[in-house]
């Protein structure tokens, strides 16, 4: 059982030894204890992500730099998807035993799993109040980066002027020969959006939601024979992408904009794609909370650092300063083009309708 924690039985016999004890043990005993964890609490935070060039990027970048400033250590756990990760955080919390002070995590998650994140204070971080963009803190996290949800595609075998540009192109097999891919990973409401494009909707959040999900699975029965990978993972789908086990896929932009900087041949089509962001958010109760708001305060700042990110990345942080530091050209490399048409998911619907699409969801995997 971690540190910090007792289980009632085990409270019950510590109450009973320091009555036997005598008081000026007990104090002696309790003072060690707290002094022990307000040790632990500044020389460490375990921060959950999902893995790859973009937790190595966070690495470098800022917590080692946040390390050699403060003294505290940063400990990543990887998982490969943040449904994943709330689950086992939602699990450790049943029994007191959590581990973990921040996890990536989502806006359809952050309304989800509300009760498992802790309340940020804005207004106490300086680095969020002087450098951060509108919009890139909210009391359940905090900005990690923004990306996109569109459409990765073989650019041998669809060159300029004969590559995919809709959902519907995605869906069209006779046109565009070969094995497609989507992600299983807890998070239906994406790819039942796409299909609802690939079937006429327009690419907007008034006209997608709330989703009719009939009429997206009838059109899910239309590709489905046609998957030949559902990913579970960014790795995975970079995996796939490189062997060139499937011709198309459903994609987050920053895992294809890696390969193309390897130079595999794939490309990124950003019209009718589904703008999201990833948060960093507080476990609620975690081990170590001082230390975890001195980093998340840390992660605000430093706009040299997320140009870099950008770069190496193709994602946009939560720094406003940081396009400061970046060529036309380099903008132009980690957004969609101003002529694509993007859209945002109602995640308010999504949040009330969750469990019944997850539901459907895997029913019609197996089916």
């Amino acid at each position: 059982m971690q540190a910090g924690w007792t289980s009632r039985r085990g409270s019950a016999s510590r109450r009973t030894f320091l009555k036997i004890a005598g008081g000026v043990a007990a104090t002696g005993v309790l003072a060690g204890a707290a002094g022990r964890r307000a040790l632990a609490a500044d020389s460490e935070v375990v921060v959950v992500d999902s893995g790859g060039t973009t937790s190595d990027a966070f690495k470098e970048l800022f917590f080692a730099p946040f390390t050699k400033e403060t003294g505290i250590a940063v400990k990543v756990v990887a998982t490969s998807s943040s449904p994943e990760a709330f689950a086992k955080l939602r699990a450790a919390s049943q029994v007191n035993n959590i581990e973990w002070d921040i996890l990536a995590s989502s806006r359809a998650t952050m309304k989800t799993e509300r009760d498992l994140i802790g309340t940020l204070d804005c207004q106490a971080m300086p680095n969020w109040v002087a450098e951060g963009a509108e919009g890139s803190c909210i009391d359940t996290g905090l900005l990690r980066f923004t990306y996109g949800e569109a459409i990765a595609y073989n650019s041998k075998l669809f060159p300029d002027g004969r590559e995919p540009t809709t959902w519907a192109d995605f869906w069209d097999t006779e046109k565009f020969p070969g094995p497609r891919s989507f992600s299983n990973i807890g998070t239906p409401w994406t790819i039942l959006a796409f299909a609802l494009m690939a079937d006429g909707v327009p690419a907007k959040r008034e006209a997608l939601f709330p989703l009719d999900v009939d009429r997206a699975f009838r059109k899910m029965d239309e590709i489905k024979p046609h998957v030949g990978v559902w990913f579970t993972s960014g790795a995975q789908l970079q995996q796939i992408l490189r062997d060139e086990e499937v011709v198309m896929a459903h994609c987050w932009s920053g895992r294809v904009f890696s390969l193309i900087q390897e130079g595999v041949p794939v490309k990124i089509q950003w019209n009718q794609a589904v703008v999201a962001s990833d948060f960093w958010s507080l476990a609620k109760g975690g081990p170590h909370p001082e230390a975890a708001m001195k980093l998340l305060d840390y992660l605000a700042g430093h706009p040299k650092a997320y140009a870099e990110f950008g770069k190496r990345t193709g994602y946009s942080g939560p720094n406003a300063k940081a396009v400061d530091y970046l060529s036309p050209e380099e903008r132009g490399g980690i957004s969609a083009p101003a002529s694509a048409q993007t859209c945002e998911l109602d995640y308010d619907w999504i949040a009330k309708n969750r469990d019944a699409l997850v539901e459907r969801f895997n029913g019609w995997l197996l089916a």
